[in-house]
């Protein structure tokens, strides 16, 4: 999951220089990025523990900025990640952030900022859900496997009432894997989930750099870093057509929902 969250930040279009978009590691169970794509070399300095103190002194927004590091290649300044947590006993802590955190994020798009989140297997469930509910997008990477669809179906059937308690019943998407002998429209079909973008393709060689580094080794023009590149775009399409429904809903439905 942090592997095709790391993708699409590195991928996700830049419609202008003033623009800019984050990768924030919020997985109750620790981040990747620190120690797999950046080798290490923070110290541990930068990190999402950092804003649980800034809770206390009414500070997140400063914090949080403070926080983010610049990993674009290209363009200084508009790829950027908050990394993780070091483990899951530093989400005692988080509990007090995660509501207010939902809040800045939402709010972010107003100064040009979008922000990708990386849950985790857990983060959408218990305190740090507030994230996914606020979200325009919750996508589920699955592969094309039994174990892992099975697992997703499971989160997906305890997320689904959530998000439509929340008022966001149409943000879920599925990104399907290409690793298995299950078609992706049977997946999108069985789970009820549409899905978001193309297939990714099974592709370890390409993803390691992006899991464990070294970020210099990876190649932005491998079918991986393009489908990547795909699905950033059509996410940015799902996005922008769906607030646009929201902004002007259709007819009223008999079920009180919109056509």
């Amino acid at each position: 999951m942090t592997t095709t969250a790391l993708g699409l930040l590195l991928t996700w279009p830049l419609a202008s220089v003033d623009r800019r978009v984050i990768l924030l590691e919020a997985s109750p169970d620790g981040g990747r990025v620190a120690a797999g794509f950046l080798e290490g070399q923070l110290g541990g300095r930068w990190s999402l523990h950092n804003l649980a103190a800034s809770i206390w002194q009414d500070t997140i927004r400063e914090t949080f900025a403070q926080q983010l590091i610049d990993i674009g290649q290209k363009e200084r300044g508009q790829r950027l990640v908050l990394p993780g947590l070091r483990g899951p006993a530093q989400a005692l802590a988080m509990e007090p952030v995660w509501d207010p955190l939902a809040t800045l994020c939402s709010s972010l798009d107003i100064s040009g900022t979008d922000v990708i989140i990386d849950l985790g297997r857990r983060g959408a469930f218990g305190t740090s859900a507030a994230l996914a509910l606020s979200a325009d997008v919750v996508a589920f990477v699955v592969r094309r496997r039994l174990a892992s669809l099975d697992d997703a179906a499971a989160r997906i059937e305890v997320l689904r009432p959530m998000l439509v308690e929340a008022g966001n019943a149409d943000a879920l998407r599925l990104l399907v894997v290409g690793d298995g002998p299950y078609d992706k429209n049977d997946i999108a079909r069985q789970m009820g989930v549409p899905l978001l973008a193309d297939e990714l393709p099974y592709s370890p060689k390409h993803a390691i750099p992006l899991s464990d580094g070294p970020a210099k080794s990876m190649e932005l023009n491998s079918p991986l870093m393009r489908s990547y590149r795909s699905a950033a775009h059509r996410a940015v399409e799902v996005i922008a057509e769906r607030r646009a429904r929201l902004l002007y809903p259709g007819p009223s439905t008999g079920s009180g929902g919109y056509r």
